[in-house]
């Protein structure tokens, strides 16, 4: 009978092989796309060092590259991300990968289930995915990560403001179209107000890097496309409090995805940043909606 340890050790390389292909295919694609020449050639060795893992782990199981299974549909969305979040998240996303890689060499090499050469082996890859994060932190130039606090300004008052006004007018008005209309007035107002109020704040701000015409657009976008996500069902829906549930759910989405994205970006926890969102998004949307009823019942406002 096989060595039951034997037999688990060929299952954990045939999967970090398939893990290693993926990344190496991941950094491949990034690097033919990369327009500084300098990321280019760091990516590029990335991927060259990903592909000796590769070759390394296939020769530990026995087999061959066209037997493992890498997700095309991950690779696709990735790529995808790349090129519309910046390559900045993708390799963050990735760098999850490297850490678990990490801790599974630190194990095996802990273990005796290695070989002379087989530990060697595994010390030189932890040694480089060890290196990869340095130098994926120095070697990868991305605006978007470094103008992230702006648009989170911009996403997150909106959010607040937006889910509460649209609650509060909901509570006490019955025309959807008439919710909307107000809503994405004071939106396209505080919109430009809060972009206005960043330019100021980074223009006579302490010192940094950022350009402020550059973080009053990121604060300025994000605010009017959760404005526009926000009112559009009142504008669709003839039931307001459909409308309003749908937004409600507009909301939480998109607050779901920008806690994704920020927490990748920013190593955090996901499950923190998105529980601290939503009790501030739709906590004071719940709090609008008390007081949208209170202050129309007191000034007799119904339309």
């Amino acid at each position: 009978m096989q060595d039951l340890r034997v037999v688990e050790l060929a299952d954990l390389a045939r999967e970090q092989a398939t893990e290693e292909l993926f990344a190496y295919r991941i950094y491949s694609a990034m690097s033919a796309r990369a327009a500084d020449e300098q990321q280019r050639r760091m990516l590029s060795r990335l991927a060259k060092q990903e592909l000796g893992h590769v070759k390394f782990w296939l020769n530990v199981c026995g087999e061959s590259e066209d037997r493992l299974r890498p997700s095309r549909l991950k690779h696709l969305i990735l790529v995808a991300a790349s090129r519309v979040l910046g390559p900045a998240f993708t390799i963050r996303w990735l760098e999850r990968g490297e850490d678990k890689a990490i801790e599974t060499y630190k194990r095996l090499l802990a273990e005796d289930s290695l070989d002379q050469e087989q530990r060697k082996g595994v010390e030189r890859m932890l040694r480089e995915e060890e290196e990869h994060e340095l130098a994926l932190e120095k070697g990868v130039e991305d605006e978007r990560r470094d103008y992230l606090g702006a648009a989170v300004l911009g996403l997150n008052d909106a959010l607040v403001e937006l889910t509460g006004g649209l609650t509060g007018l909901a509570s006490s008005i019955s025309d959807p179209k008439l919710i909307g209309f107000a809503s994405l007035v004071v939106g396209v107002a505080a919109s430009m107000s809060m972009a206005a109020s960043n330019f100021l704040s980074v223009d006579i701000g302490e010192q940094s890097k950022l350009k402020p015409g550059k973080a009053a657009t990121y604060t300025g976008i994000a605010y009017i496309l959760v404005v526009v996500g926000l009112v559009l069902p009142f504008f669709v829906l003839a039931d307001r409090r459909i409308a309003l549930v749908i937004s409600w759910a507009s909301a939480a989405l998109i607050i779901a995805a920008f806690s994704y994205y920020s927490s990748v970006m920013q190593g955090v926890s996901f499950a923190r940043r998105l529980g601290l969102m939503l009790a501030l998004g739709l906590g004071v949307a719940v709090i609008s909606f008390g007081i949208g009823r209170v202050l129309g019942s007191l000034l007799g406002i119904e339309l």
